[in-house]
């Protein structure tokens, strides 16, 4: 019964001299544009050539897992860095003091420089000799020469030297006395120093991303 079913059915897959890509009979078409669970007919013709294509390799077949298609191949090898710069910046996440839509916001914008600044470290600090093999090699001796977490570090050393310098002119500069003194018991407020009428808070960034974040 089942090579019934095989020579009614499967009968023009089985064929000898089978040359591809091979084209797909009407009647198989017709029958696959009733069943939702197929999208198209080119959905159809690309999983038989494909079934065909390892049939005709030597056993053991590799792992599914390692068979991609064509156009997404093409496309990992051709796209930009923007899947990488994410990761760097999901895996530094800013912890802005106060979290709303526009500090996050504002801290992915502030990342994306960082990037930037990453990548063109990267690129001054490699030999002039760029031989290669391949750009994943490059990329490779590039993360081993600095990390995104050395970048920031380096960026957090500089712009707190930078703001300590700030706070030396403006305490040098400041003549402004306590809003509100200790007199009659009551608590006083803490004085806070200005830096170009804001108060500095600090940031943070964390090894690991313990949400989603929206952008």
């Amino acid at each position: 019964f089942l090579k019934q079913m095989k020579d009614l059915a499967l009968g023009w897959l089985y064929k000898d001299n089978i040359t591809l890509p091979l084209k797909v009979p009407q009647e198989i078409l017709e029958v696959g544009r009733t069943l939702p669970q197929i999208n198209d007919d080119e959905a159809i013709e690309g999983s038989v050539n494909l079934w065909l294509s390892l049939n005709a390799q030597a056993l053991p077949l590799p792992p599914i897992l390692r068979l991609i298609p064509g156009i997404c191949a093409y496309w990992n090898a051709v796209k930009s860095g923007s899947d990488t710069t994410t990761k760097l910046m999901d895996d530094r996440a800013l912890y802005p003091p106060h979290v709303n839509c526009e500090t996050i916001a504002t801290t992915r914008l502030l990342l994306l420089a960082v990037v930037l600044i990453h990548r063109s470290n990267q690129i001054i600090n490699a030999k002039k000799d760029l031989s290669y093999p391949s750009l994943a090699h490059y990329r490779d001796a590039a993360s081993h020469r600095t990390t995104f977490h050395n970048t920031l570090l380096s960026i957090n050393s500089v712009l707190t030297k930078e703001k300590q310098k700030k706070d030396q002119e403006v305490s040098a500069n400041n003549t402004c006395t306590p809003l509100r003194s200790n007199n009659g018991g009551r608590r006083q407020l803490p004085l806070r120093q200005l830096t170009h009428g804001i108060v500095p808070q600090p940031l943070d960034y964390g090894i690991n991303l313990p949400f989603l974040t929206p952008f």
